[in-house]
């Protein structure tokens, strides 16, 4: 990993508060992953190597976006001199996948079915294969295939995706004992909390929540305060990845940046 500058939003929805799930939703039915959480792979893993019959498979993964970064990054790992260079990759619900000149069936789908029972998302997986001069026929290539592609994600270290959404909450004194827990409850994060001297004093938050926790939150907000605390309005939806060390990760398509301890690198 190299370092590269940080950058923190992924994606951003300029949308308001009351249509932000209706928003993510018909995302959703376009097959964007925009408003679901999924996981992924932390960083690419180059250059799996697996030798049957004297030939080398070797498989590379990266986390991608779009289409296009997954063609990028098969440009990237090819081989020129090599007998083939296969792939597959899985986007939400879109997915490809390529034999590159091995018999119909026996490389690209195996992969993709690798890929998919990993329970990863936005993946691309480039295997290489140089002849050994031992013919595998079509049942050892599917094995060879999806076994490389098996192994080289088994080991991966891997993130949790999920969206979040910011807010800004306005919140009367009085009504503070009461929504500290229940924010605790929605695991949202406070960003920033401030005086506010509009209408009853109080205090506005900058908050982190989940999307799919949204509804809920502003519905118990309102009934715990009785509806004198409310949301301002609605900013950025970021995709934030967790991490097993609890860092979380603000990503961009080209770059990762840790929230914690703000070091950034290149993928």
């Amino acid at each position: 990993m190299q370092g590269g500058p940080a950058a923190e939003v992924v994606m951003t929805y300029r949308i308001p508060a009351r249509k932000a799930l209706s928003f993510c939703k018909s995302m959703r039915s376009f097959g964007s992953t925009a408003g679901s959480s999924y996981i992924t792979l932390a960083e690419p893993v180059l250059q799996h190597t697996v030798e049957i019959k004297r030939s080398k498979f070797i498989a590379s993964a990266a986390p991608v976006d779009d289409e296009g970064a997954a063609l990028a990054f098969l440009s990237q790992v090819q081989k020129s001199n090599a007998s083939h260079n296969c792939w597959a990759f899985k986007i939400g619900d879109h997915a490809r996948c390529s034999d590159d000149g091995e018999p119909g069936g026996t490389a690209g789908r195996p992969m993709l079915s690798a890929l998919t029972s990993s329970g990863l998302d936005h993946i691309m997986v480039v295997v290489t294969r140089y002849f050994g001069g031992i013919k595998l026929g079509t049942g050892g290539l599917v094995r060879a295939y999806g076994k490389v592609t098996t192994e080289c994600l088994k080991d991966a270290r891997t993130i949790t995706i999920k969206p979040k959404v910011s807010v800004q909450l306005r919140v009367p004194f009085d009504v503070l004992g009461v929504l500290y827990p229940l924010l605790q409850v929605y695991n949202v994060e406070k960003v920033q909390e401030r005086f506010d001297g509009n209408g009853d004093a109080g205090v506005c938050m900058d908050l982190l929540v989940e999307l799919d926790k949204l509804e809920n939150l502003e519905r118990d907000v309102g009934v715990n305060s009785k509806g004198r605390a409310s949301f301002i309005h609605l900013v950025d939806m970021k995709m934030i990845a967790s991490t097993s060390n609890n860092h979380k990760l603000s990503l961009c398509r080209t770059s990762q940046v840790c929230r914690s301890c703000n070091q950034g690198w290149n993928i």
